[in-house]
């Protein structure tokens, strides 16, 4: 299927990292990054949950994975929740896309 807009995939809600990549394999690319040093379009979707409105979510630790299949990519955000860490929000899109 040809990977057109930005789609949330639901079923990768709230899945800890082991159950992330039973369903989908070793990422491409793993990061860790605090929210305030990523404020750019492509990070837009964490404004909803971790708003730098708030000066102490620019210190919360987020992780961001990411797979390529064709010509779609899939970027997942994870953070901790006690202590644990889970995922919080997804985006697939095409691997051309420009943010």
């Amino acid at each position: 299927m040809a990977c057109t807009g930005i789609v949330h995939l639901p079923e990768l809600d709230r899945l800890t990292p082991a159950e992330l990549e039973a369903q989908l394999g070793a990422p491409r690319k793993k990061e860790s990054f605090l929210r305030g040093e990523r404020q750019d379009e492509f990070h837009v979707l964490l404004e909803n949950f971790y708003p730098l409105k708030k000066a102490g979510n620019r210190d919360v630790p987020l992780q961001e994975w990411t797979w390529t299949e064709k010509d779609c990519q899939l970027t997942v955000w994870l953070h901790k929740v006690s202590g644990r860490w889970i995922t919080l929000v997804n985006s697939r899109y095409s691997a051309t896309a420009d943010f």
